[in-house]
């Protein structure tokens, strides 16, 4: 709606959509009224609230397409208590999958948040959207909370206060870090590498699970294509790239000592070619293990899912904005000198 003044007259000019869709809803509230339903927006907060785990159209679909499993007598409009208790008890449920039993939480949130959303600012999601949220938001949680043992060992041996500086490539060039987490008995090998610019911002970062691979070394050559042929696509041209396994570079520069890997060492030389210029650079563990945190997520918590995305994590912010405080101080130091 737009307000227009002319010769000091008002006019309030509204659009035939609108008018129609304003006078459709308003058919619809005085239907729900004259039968005695209150849609879960318009009640109150406490009403709202119990409604969410209700069998609203809405709310009853989201729930459906969550897989959560229904109560033997099905959502009570009146308890909330007893949803929440049913709820509580599902999560320990052994026979029900914990990636579902462990979304209920978020999916209340965003039923609840949609609710607000539609009521203060006129938003609307899908049923499937509100899901695909919320189980998007409980894997990320668990993800950050069951790979912090993990991180926890890292960090005993080297706080994200004194990890070691952002090595920076040439000026004009990007980093590449890569990270890998293999075991022997593992279906799927974790790998991911995560792309910096020469001030050390992160440009994007990927993961992915490779199927099982026999040997340790096997599985450095492939997570290493995988990473060159990922900065082919993206169309980078110089390219450092970085890694904490040593016995790479022997496999690609000396390849009469590892007759058995040429037909994925030749592979690896091939796609390097493509570039304008190229490094292959060994670092300590410790400056490229968000990398490797990236890639531990898959063999520890069983996330498979391949992804690429801009920026770097959120859960791995705190190491992220300390090393950028101390490649700042570095680069500093060496300007003063």
């Amino acid at each position: 709606m737009g307000e227009i003044s002319r010769g000091g007259k008002s006019h309030l000019h509204v659009s035939s959509a609108m008018m129609t869709e304003a006078l459709a809803i308003r058919e619809d509230l005085l239907h729900a009224s004259s039968i005695g339903i209150t849609p879960i927006w318009l009640r109150s907060d406490a009403q709202a609230l119990i409604m969410a785990i209700s069998t609203d159209r809405q709310n009853s679909t989201t729930w459906a397409l969550s897989y959560i499993p229904t109560p033997p007598r099905g959502w009570l409009e009146r308890s909330i208590y007893e949803n929440i208790s049913y709820m509580l008890s599902m999560s320990k449920n052994v026979k029900v999958d914990p990636k579902i039993s462990r979304a209920w939480p978020w999916i209340l949130w965003y039923l609840w948040e949609h609710r607000n959303g539609f009521l203060f600012e006129g938003k609307s999601l899908t049923p499937d959207d509100i899901a695909s949220k919320a189980y998007k938001e409980a894997d990320e949680w668990f993800m950050a909370q069951q790979i912090e043992g993990s991180m926890e060992r890292e960090v005993a041996v080297c706080p994200p206060e004194a990890c070691p500086p952002f090595i920076a490539p040439p000026k004009g060039w990007v980093k590449c870090e890569i990270g890998m987490e293999w075991s022997k008995g593992s279906s799927y090998t974790g790998v991911a590498w995560i792309v910096r610019n020469d001030v050390g911002r992160v440009l994007q970062h990927s993961r992915r699970a490779l199927p099982a691979v026999p040997t340790l070394l096997e599985a450095k050559l492939q997570v290493s294509l995988w990473a060159v042929e990922s900065m082919r696509s993206l169309r980078y041209q110089k390219v450092s790239f970085s890694y904490s396994f040593d016995d790479l570079s022997e496999v690609v520069v000396k390849p009469c000592l590892w007759p058995a890997l040429q037909y994925e060492a030749s592979d690896l030389r091939k796609e390097l070619q493509v570039f304008v210029q190229w490094e292959l650079k060994v670092e300590a563990l410790a400056s490229v293990r968000c990398a490797s945190f990236i890639a531990q997520s898959v063999v520890n918590l069983g996330l498979t899912q391949s992804y690429v995305a801009s920026g770097h994590p959120r859960w791995l912010d705190k190491f992220f904005v300390n090393e950028k405080s101390i490649y700042k101080f570095v680069i500093q130091m060496v300007c003063h000198l």
